[in-house]
């Protein structure tokens, strides 16, 4: 065969290749599209959960790995080459400069510590200049360059970046004729002292002038290579001449105080401690410490294998942070310096360079770390490679370049360069090498809060507002406490609940407490062990009212009036339930009666709108039809009145919702076969149902107008639905799943529906949990699971493998990516997810970290 022939093959080869991965991409699941996209996010920041003394690490040889404290946040800015001039603002966040690859050009960055985010602000300067000062206003909202041009003739330049406008002022050159502009400091009065060459200057905002505070003497013919500010009168400096000498600055007399000569490095830094002393490296490769008090000079002497300097920070608590590297190593090492420990090496840094240094006020350290160029080899015309032509394209897509040994020749287009990092070491953070397992990721309808409220095997039955404007709730089984279990929950401050010292007058409420409602002056009423109990809030008062209830009755429903009265339904054992009133103005009851026919229990009592009482019982007798009995008082006319509704295959009715249309929602449960939701019309005496397919535990009214509920299986597995009275046609909507009931639900004055998940289920050993949701926009019948982020660090001969499990631990996706998607996990059968990284290592000296993982789920909102 001949070349040509040969040659042709290969190219159909390859774009046989090409289309082959394109059509393995577009086969693979696409997002759903949904009308109005509606986002639930789970993340976990290993960084603040897990510290090294609670998780166990790996060992080599019976000794413990040695972990890092650096970890990585990533590129600020895209296509840089160094990060540079790192600068601690007065707010905190972390400002610098960056060169790029390719342009040369200079960038402004900020990284935010609050969020971890890292905003390009854009070209400073182009490719014809530098910038090797950088400082920042008082207010944090002006950032300060000084400029130098590449060929070292035109003048240095004062640039300033306002941070509201994004605008950035040319001041000129400070110094005519004057070249280099090393070094830039803010004082307390906002002023802007720099050095240009071998003059002083200061800039003045207010007036929006420079002003030449001359040449410093025996710095002539040299430049002023770092300058630092003592209070608002005296500045220090190090002139870069011949004599490297350190100097005093007196700004009222403007007079030239030399104190030491020839020990100082020309290109050293100069920092002043919070210890009152100045700090710098010699040219012998030692730190020199200069006691401003008693004007000594010292040099420290730090361990020999640590070689050269490259750079000095000052640190909180008299600490000074350095970077050095061993001569001819290529490593650079983190370490710390006081007066009280000598030196101590922190860390090794990764194996990418270093550029800068920047040290926090809490004491975080940042490390600007270079970027790295990876070559694509070049045909030996000059020209791009049939490699480069045909598959590098193709490797760029997928994102797996393959390193290739740097060698002579090429072009820039035979680069892939990898952006220069953002690195910080945290003092005492560390991430353990091993297995990790993420909670259970549950999505919610446009979640509020998810809180925890009580350990294993405890149950919250009711929830009240309180006068106070808090969120209480009862225990309905034991729980850890040894007394009571009633907690209070304040929207203001999500995420957290107190525990209600429930131990009053004597008083102690028990854990078998069920029912809790919330009177029409603030206070709280419950169901205390069959009796009633009043509690206050805003006192924390607890007493129990004297009621005509014979011995061995019990209370088993409550609804507050807005006459101010509690009716309290009473079951009688051999007899008919009584309906009771008690007025909470003067303390005095009326027995109303027995509102229903036979035996029984009152399950379900509510108030409606209009003032009348509601009321249902369950079956009769059990010879007869599994009927309910529904009950109406009126107390503006003293009438109550009694409708015998046929519900089928329901044991009782559990809950009761009033619409303002006079229409009834009923919701009944049955201990093995299941309950449903029914409506009742007292203007056709009809009865319809509406199926929901579980024990129909809790009904609330929205603020749009819709009804929540929710349900649970006869197995105890639990769901929230909601059903639009305005679409009576349309059947109700399942909005949401729990591994158990959810027994109350109760509007919000901040417009979210709240809820707690109650016992329903006897295997299920998790935690109670409080939820809320927004009611304005839902989730439709399906959500999607979208994708799983991950970051983490990966040193050489390390590797992370993250899969993502069932509820049961069953593995549904292996080594996903970073960004893969959740597409083909059916979100009906998985509700519920988790995740787990292993981590790995092959030595001893590196391991794995990592840092963060996200799951995000799209639910489709409708109006």
């Amino acid at each position: 065969m001949s070349a040509r022939g040969k040659r042709l093959i290969l190219i159909a080869f390859f774009i046989a290749l090409a289309l082959g991965t394109m059509l393995y991409f577009l086969s693979r699941p696409m997002p759903r599209e949904v009308a109005n996209p509606l986002s639930s996010v789970w993340w976990d920041d290993f960084e603040s959960v897990y510290r090294i003394d609670e998780l166990e690490g790996l060992s080599r040889d019976g000794g413990e790995i040695r972990l890092s404290q650096v970890h990585d946040l990533g590129s600020p800015v895209s296509g840089a080459a160094r990060l540079e001039n790192m600068t601690i603002g007065p707010d905190g966040r972390l400002f610098g400069t960056s060169l790029m690859h390719q342009s040369n050009q200079v960038r402004l960055f900020v990284y935010n510590p609050v969020d971890g985010e890292s905003v390009d602000l854009g070209v400073l300067v182009s490719k014809s200049a530098n910038i090797w000062a950088l400082t920042i206003s008082r207010d944090s909202h002006t950032v300060y360059a000084g400029v130098i041009s590449t060929d070292g003739k035109t003048d240095a330049r004062l640039l300033a970046y306002d941070m509201n406008s994004k605008i950035v002022r040319d001041l000129g050159a400070p110094i005519a004729g004057e070249h280099y502009l090393h070094t830039l400091v803010v004082s307390p009065d906002d002023l802007v002292y720099g050095a240009a060459g071998d003059h002083l200057f200061c800039y003045d905002l207010a007036e929006d002038q420079v002003t030449d505070l001359g040449p410093v003497s025996h710095v002539e013919d040299g430049h002023i290579s770092a300058l630092v500010l003592n209070g608002t009168e005296q500045l220090y400096g190090l002139g870069g001449s011949w004599d490297h000498n350190l100097f005093e600055y007196d700004l009222p007399s403007r007079e030239v105080i030399t104190l030491t000569e020839d020990e100082w490095s020309s290109g050293s830094d100069l920092i002043l401690g919070t210890d009152g002393k100045l700090y710098g490296y010699g040219d012998r490769h030692v730190i020199l410490q200069y006691d401003l008090a008693s004007a000594t000079l010292t040099s420290l002497n730090k361990p020999n294998e640590w070689g050269r300097f490259y750079q000095l920070k000052s640190g909180p608590d008299s600490s000074v942070y350095g970077v050095s590297s061993p001569f001819n190593s290529g490593e650079y090492l983190l370490f710390v310096y006081s007066t009280e420990e000598g030196f101590a090496r922190l860390e090794s840094l990764p194996d990418r360079g270093f550029s800068d240094l920047a040290v926090a006020f809490d004491g975080l350290v940042y490390i600007g770390q270079q970027g790295q160029s990876i070559y694509m080899p070049s045909g030996t015309s000059g020209g791009r490679s049939f490699f480069n032509k045909y598959l590098a394209p193709l490797t760029r897509w997928m994102d797996k370049w393959v390193p290739v040994p740097e060698r002579g020749g090429g072009t820039t287009a035979d680069f892939r360069y990898e952006d220069a990092r953002l690195l910080v070491y945290r003092p005492g953070v560390f991430v353990r090498q091993g297995e990790v397992e993420s909670a259970l990721i549950k999505p919610h309808t446009s979640v509020v809060t998810c809180t925890e409220v009580s350990g294993p095997w405890t149950s919250v039955s009711a929830l009240a507002w309180g006068g106070d404007g808090a969120l209480y709730g009862v225990l309905s089984r034991p729980s850890h406490l040894d007394a009571g279990g009633v907690f209070r929950y304040t929207p203001a401050e999500v995420g957290r609940v107190t525990w209600v010292d429930t131990t009053s007058n004597g008083l102690t409420w028990p854990w078998w407490t069920s029912t809790l409602v919330a009177a029409s002056d603030g206070r709280l009423v419950v169901i205390l062990g069959g009796d009633m109990a009043i509690y206050d809030p805003r006192d924390s008062t607890l007493v129990m009212p004297t009621l005509p209830i014979s011995q061995g009755a019990r209370i088993t429903a409550l609804a507050s009036g807005h006459d101010g009265k509690i009716y309290a339904a009473i079951e009688m054992h051999d007899s008919p339930p009584r309906l009771i009133a008690h007025d909470l103005t003067d303390g005095s009851t009326i027995d109303m009666g027995t509102p229903l026919n036979g035996t029984g229990e009152i399950y379900a009592l509510t108030v409606a709108a209009d003032g009348r009482v509601y009321g249902a019982g369950g079956a009769i007798g059990a010879d007869e039809e599994p009927d309910q009995m529904l009950f109406v008082y009126d107390p503006s006319v003293d009438a109550l009145t009694l409708a015998r509704l046929h519900v089928p295959d329901s044991h009782h009715v559990s809950s009761l919702l009033i619409m303002p249309d006079g229409k009834v929602y009923i919701g009944t449960s049955a201990p093995y076969s299941g309950g449903n939701l029914f409506v009742y019309d007292p203007a056709t005496g009809t009865v319809s149902t509406l199926p929901v397919g579980g024990n129909v535990i809790a009904l609330a009214l929205g603020e749009d107008g819709r009804i929540y509920g929710s349900a649970a299986s006869p197995s105890g597995n639990g769901r929230l639905f909601m059903y639009d009275p305005r679409h009576p046609r349309l059947p109700p909507t399942i909005i949401g799943a729990t591994p158990t009931g959810v027994t109350d639900l109760l509007p919000g004055p901040d417009g979210a529906m709240y809820g707690v998940t109650g016992q329903y289920n006897s295997f299920y050993n998790g935690a109670t949990e409080l939820i809320a949701f927004r009611t304005g926009c839902l989730t439709g019948t399906v959500g999607a699971w979208e994708r799983v982020t991950w970051e983490a660090e990966i040193p050489r001969r390390t590797r992370v493998v993250v899969d993502v499990l069932d509820e049961e631990g069953n593995v549904l996706l292996r080594n996903v990516k970073s960004g893969d998607p959740l597409w083909r996990i059916d979100p009906v059968e998985h509700s519920a997810i988790r995740l787990r990284a292993t981590l790995f290592t092959k030595d001893e000296r590196v391991t794995p970290v990592l840092k963060s993982w996200r799951v995000d789920y799209t639910f489709e909102c409708q109006k």
